[in-house]
């Protein structure tokens, strides 16, 4: 059953944020401290590993799709990490 809690909150996090078009995390981290008591610290860490990951996904696409500009790219792959590690911090 307990399942089913993670399930509620991820659907209702979706459909706010795409609704709303508010940011995923404004409702992630709540709901992972709802349904698994989780401190507030793992939470937010566990919510910018999932963006972080996401990000890089898709950037890697992108990246693979079109013929961008390798510095920029250089740029923004420098930029995620330095903003993982101060956010760890």
């Amino acid at each position: 059953m307990e399942w089913l809690v993670f399930v509620v909150i991820g659907l209702a996090a979706g459909a706010a944020s795409g609704f709303f078009g508010i940011g995923g995390g404004f409702l992630i981290v709540p709901g992972l401290m709802l349904a698994t008591g989780m401190p507030l610290i793992y939470a937010i860490g566990t919510s910018l590993v999932a963006v972080g990951c996401s990000s890089a996904s898709v950037t890697s696409r992108v990246r693979a799709c079109t013929s961008s500009n390798s510095r920029a790219f250089s740029m923004a792959i420098t930029a995620w990490s330095a903003n993982v590690s101060i956010s760890a911090i």
